[in-house]
């Protein structure tokens, strides 16, 4: 956080729950790593996420299914 203020970022890249209360706490723009993909998609940088999510699922960071279900259907690639 002393990084995000110091460098004045836009947004801080957090997916802890309690990170991201912190920051919320202390007026802090945060985005998650979803969130970083659904951006790189609509700017065009990437054409899929689902590929990244089926990385992030295989990996030890937990994200909910409900939250995964939303984020392919906002990215327009729910089954």
């Amino acid at each position: 956080m002393a990084l995000y203020k110091k460098l004045r970022a836009d947004f801080m890249l957090v997916d802890d729950k309690r990170a991201r209360k912190v920051a919320s706490l202390n007026d802090i723009e945060i985005i998650g790593s979803q969130g970083v993909l659904l951006f790189a998609k609509q700017q065009g940088l990437i054409k899929k996420i689902k590929p990244f999510i089926d990385k992030l699922r295989s990996s030890d960071i937990y994200i909910s299914e409900r939250l995964i279900k939303k984020t392919l259907r906002l990215a327009k690639e729910a089954d």
